[in-house]
């Protein structure tokens, strides 16, 4: 059973494409894996801890690290999508430089999405309360 697996997987085209696959790629490729990895573990941290140590308790101090936390892990999240677009695009189209553009875009999208306007907003809502104090 294992040897017809393997002899399936072994003639899989797409399998023998990746592994033809410049090195540079393939190391992309698992360093956007290893971020996602990273991602969930940051992402499931405050959940784990809220579950352990601080049961039925939230503290001002739970709520700002799962906030860090939680930003570490869009900014690691991003980075991982953005690698990975680079090597699907390239792949794809077979255009690095297509690959890059995307990865750029993406990254933009998502600083701007999940840390420019957050950010803003949040300024807003201090000099609004500045000007009304």
């Amino acid at each position: 059973m294992l040897r017809s697996r393997q002899t399936h997987v072994e003639e899989d085209p797409h399998n023998e494409r990746f592994a033809q696959t410049d090195f540079a790629f393939r190391l992309m490729h698992y360093a956007s894996i290893v971020a996602v990895v990273i991602a969930i573990a940051l992402i499931m941290t405050p959940a784990a801890y809220d579950r352990i140590a601080e049961r039925r308790h939230v503290t001002a101090r739970f709520v700002h690290d799962t906030a860090a936390l939680l930003t570490v892990a869009m900014a690691v999240f991003g980075i991982a999508i953005a690698l990975e677009l680079v090597v699907i695009t390239a792949l794809a189209i077979e255009s690095v430089a297509a690959g890059a553009i995307a990865a750029a875009c993406a990254l933009s999208m998502f600083g701007l999405l999940w840390f420019y306007l957050p950010w803003r907003r949040r300024r807003q809502m201090r000099h609004k309360s500045q000007a009304n104090a």
